[in-house]
């Protein structure tokens, strides 16, 4: 599987984003491969979903491969992830010695938490970066990061021109059907050290709705969990991020028993941390009341939870050095009894000692249950 020539034609062909491609080999890819072998860095992939990015990025892989030089593929593309699961950045290696597989493992993982980049810049992109310098670290001359289909508009600018700042690719190749990126290209057109290649996107190239796209999400989050099995975690040994847990003082019980007259339920737990306040509930709560909780605990906001609400969100486990090591589906939140039941693949649950919070709720079928409350 490779690129010979211009006139050549690419068959690639696997099961990627749920389609078997079938794309021309055209002369302007071919081009802007060989720009890259003579220049080789830091590439950065844009385009609009079902713009053919995550197969071409295959064939230039390949083809990179081909010519002796080791690559790095960056999945950015957190809805339609074709390296590890949906809402994680995730790196896989391209060594000269093998092929691609069509579904290469990855070295390592960055969670992100979302299928959508709004709300999650900062975790994207710099998960983005993390992984291109460990590809770097890794021995990668090339380094290929593929993004979202997220082109339109003034979120999506932003979040290309400050991943562009934070990678500072070598190359962009922009793979358009007419000028659609053009209002982001113009964002970074003429900055040093950067060549911009205009790519035509295949005619092959096949759209998807959007039913075709969650359908692909939930195969992918059914084939992670599916041999997932479930673990108790003692809160005492973690730390929380996205949901800041125990970051701040923690009510008695004697103010719990306050706020539960207010709430006209019994809270099971309660913090404030500077002019923030966390309340977990267990059931149906007077939302009526909520200023008299601020009052009681000093803040000038306040977030109360549904504690059965939050079954279902999707977590990102890791290590003490903050190394992710696997997705988890929260099963029962006890803040009582100082526990957490999840749902995971991992097998020594005993390594986790951060726990990020996700922003989506499904299920172990792979079914998306909405977005989690804390959000």
């Amino acid at each position: 599987m490779g690129v010979e020539n211009a006139n050549s034609v690419v068959w690639l062909r696997g099961k990627m984003s749920g389609v078997n491609f079938d794309l021309e080999n055209l002369p302007e890819w071919v081009r802007a491969a060989e720009g890259i072998l003579a220049r080789p860095g830091v590439v950065v992939l844009l385009g609009a979903s079902d713009s053919g990015k995550t197969t071409l990025s295959r064939i230039l892989a390949e083809r990179w491969r081909i010519a002796g030089r080791t690559v790095g593929l960056v999945d950015g593309d957190i809805g339609q992830s074709s390296i590890g699961p949906p809402t994680t950045v995730g790196l896989a290696m391209v060594s000269p010695n093998a092929p691609l597989s069509p579904h290469p493992s990855p070295l390592t993982l960055h969670f992100v938490g979302s299928t959508s980049p709004p709300g999650h810049f900062l975790p994207h992109i710099l998960g983005t970066q993390a992984l291109v310098h460990a590809a770097i670290a890794q021995g990668a001359e090339i380094v290929l990061v593929d993004t979202t289909g997220l082109i339109l508009g003034a979120v999506a600018a932003s979040l290309k021109w400050h991943k562009l700042q934070a990678l500072r690719p070598q190359h962009v190749l922009a793979l358009q059907r007419a000028e659609e990126l053009e209002p982001i290209l113009r964002l970074v057109e003429g900055q040093a050290d950067m060549q911009i290649h205009r790519l035509p996107v295949s005619s092959k190239a096949v759209r998807r709705n959007h039913a075709a796209r969650r359908a692909f999400r939930e195969e992918r989050f059914r084939e992670y969990f599916a041999q997932a099995s479930r673990h108790d975690l003692a809160w005492k040994d973690l730390r929380f991020a996205r949901l800041w847990l125990n970051t701040g003082r923690r009510a008695s019980q004697e103010e719990l028993t306050v706020f539960g007259l207010s709430l006209q339920t019994m809270p099971l737990y309660a913090e404030a941390a500077g002019e923030e306040g966390l309340v977990f509930v267990r059931g149906a709560y007077s939302r009526a009341a909520l200023y008299q909780v601020r009052n009681a605990l000093g803040v000038s906001d306040v977030l109360v939870i549904d504690v059965e609400q939050l079954r279902g969100t999707l977590l990102g486990l890791h290590d003490h050095a903050g190394a992710f090591l696997a997705l988890g589906i929260l099963q029962d939140f006890d803040p009582e009894s100082g526990r957490l039941q999840i749902l995971s693949p991992f097998q020594d649950p005993g390594r986790a000692r951060m726990v990020a919070f996700g922003s989506l709720r499904l299920e172990a079928s792979g079914k998306e249950l909405g977005e989690s409350p804390w959000r």
